[in-house]
């Protein structure tokens, strides 16, 4: 509020921000806790987004251990971040999502945080619902799972988003399912209103599957399981007017 109050007078802006952020480089805690507060919510502001971003970078180069700022990003945070780094036409320039998207990795690191194997489900949901896929009518009126598991599903890769967004978004879904068991069971309920996202999610990992822990593998093939029975509820529902059904 301090710094919107005074959106009309950069340079002032920009030595509230400078005098504040001090403190984040003994202390990567206070440093996170001044970007999240302060530069976070002006980023976008042509203005002051160059200062936001060249602190954020150095902020986390001065603190290469990523350990004491675990905690401090949660998914609030963190999805506005990936956003500005990767959504097209957003209000940064191209130079500044570039040095965000750069920075993105150490951004994930700190989000995840200590015990991914418990955290990881609660961003699921806000990967799922941004893996909005490009693709012709004819795969949009397919069930993602009708064929069901690695070895019977033909893979189409022309269908995938090749974008960059879209593959940071599916590796890091991909991400969730293999590292926290809960997400599973996240994606079973979010799937009858995501057809089309878990689509594009499907055959990423029918793609990448090899590359999937064994005892991974097996709990993906109950949940796609699941999802097949789920196809079979919504037809037998009558949902054909949801086109990803038909």
């Amino acid at each position: 509020e301090l710094l919107r109050s005074h959106q009309s007078r950069p340079a002032k802006c920009l030595t509230i921000m400078w005098a504040l952020g001090q403190a984040g480089f003994a202390n990567l805690t206070e440093g996170l806790k001044v970007w999240l507060g302060i530069m976070l919510p002006v980023l976008g502001i042509k203005s002051l987004s160059p200062f936001a971003i060249t602190y954020l970078d150095r902020l986390l180069l001065m603190h290469p251990s990523l350990t004491k700022g675990f905690g401090m990003i949660g998914p609030k945070d963190f999805f506005p971040l990936l956003d500005f780094a990767y959504m097209p036409n957003n209000s940064l320039t191209p130079s500044l999502q570039e040095q965000l998207c750069q920075l993105y990795p150490r951004l994930k690191v700190l989000a995840f945080g200590a015990k991914p194997d418990s955290t990881l489900h609660t961003y699921f949901p806000s990967f799922l619902s941004r893996a909005t896929p490009s693709c012709p009518p004819e795969m949009k009126k397919e069930l993602p799972v009708d064929s069901c598991l690695p070895r019977s599903l033909e893979l189409h890769p022309q269908k995938m988003d090749p974008k960059r967004q879209h593959i940071q978004l599916l590796s890091s879904l991909t991400e969730c399912l293999t590292v926290d068991p809960l997400s599973a069971s996240v994606w079973r309920q979010l799937y009858p209103k995501h057809l089309s996202q878990s689509s594009l999610l499907l055959e990423h990992l029918l793609g990448s599957w090899e590359q999937i822990p064994k005892k991974v593998q097996k709990s993906l093939q109950e949940t796609i399981q699941s999802l097949k029975l789920t196809n079979q509820e919504l037809l037998r529902k009558g949902s054909g007017h949801n086109q990803d059904v038909v």
